[in-house]
């Protein structure tokens, strides 16, 4: 497998629970894609098939402000997120495509700090770097049409991530 970069988005809601506490969650859409290739090694234009699979996450998050001003804020966070495989599809070089059925579940921790700033009542603009760790993978996500399946996150279960964007606050 040849992982290319996932892409991550989605939409946060966060409920202050005083003055240096709040709960976050909401709605995760992430695309990951991979080349397979037949043997064991990646070489260039040996591509058996692509891997396009498209997962929604629902995270539950945890924050304390470290420094909290009128309009800006220092936090840290932790929390936990599932994510479902919804759609995915392999694509072979001769053109078949070959839908595929994952079944179960993805789940992971994550530690964030991170910085905001208010640009209104309800609604802030977020970056926070930080570290994932995805839980109980193993070595594959599943089996199908004779190939083994995989994703990034088997094959580098925890790392850095960083987030950005548009938070709304409750």
């Amino acid at each position: 497998y040849k992982h290319r970069q996932p892409f991550r988005t989605g939409v946060s809601f966060a409920f202050e629970l005083g003055r240096w506490l709040y709960a976050e969650s909401g709605l995760s859409y992430q695309y990951m894609g991979s080349a397979m290739n037949a043997g064991g090694q990646f070489a260039e234009n040996s591509s058996l098939a692509d891997q396009k699979l498209h997962y929604l996450g629902i995270p539950v998050k945890i924050g304390v402000n470290f420094m909290s001003e009128k309009r800006f804020q220092i936090y840290l966070s932790g929390g936990y997120m599932v994510e479902k495989c919804v759609y995915g599809v392999l694509e072979q070089p001769n053109g078949h495509v070959v839908r595929l059925k994952l079944k179960g579940v993805m789940n992971s921790v994550n530690f964030t700090a991170g910085m905001q700033f208010k640009i209104g009542e309800l609604m802030a603009l977020y970056m926070e770097p930080g570290w994932y760790k995805y839980l109980g993978l193993g070595e594959e996500i599943g089996r199908q049409n004779g190939y083994i399946l995989k994703n990034i996150y088997t094959d580098h279960p925890d790392g850095l991530s960083f987030q950005g964007g548009l938070r709304f606050m409750f």
